[in-house]
């Protein structure tokens, strides 16, 4: 079977002018620094702030039940500690919700 179509970028190597060196991620053997669990049986106030201190926090939200949960604000106290605040899609829910809070710039 012959080809009717063939890829003319495969055929040359377009090379830049100067190369870039690559950018390494470390990746931090203690990622999760600080585990929160929320229940969500009590009227919301879904905003904590953190026990630790950060330079910049990544915070992950999941629940146990088929509902969605993301993080809607990620604000800075001062001094390395931050407010975050938790979103629910369902307001009739009511469950846990597992936040975990790992460094983003150690």
């Amino acid at each position: 079977m012959a080809r009717t179509r063939l890829d003319l970028n495969r055929f040359k190597k377009i090379y830049p002018l100067q190369r870039k060196s690559p950018h390494w991620f470390y990746r931090d053997t203690n990622a999760v620094r600080e585990s929160r669990e929320i229940d969500l049986s009590v009227p919301d106030p879904l905003t904590f702030t953190t026990n630790e201190v950060y330079n910049s926090p990544i915070a992950v939200a999941s629940a146990n039940e088929n509902v969605n949960v993301w993080i809607s604000s990620i604000s800075a106290n001062g001094g390395g500690s931050f407010d975050i605040t938790v979103a629910v899609g369902d307001s009739s829910f009511t469950g846990k919700i597992y936040v975990h809070i790992g460094e983003g710039n150690p």
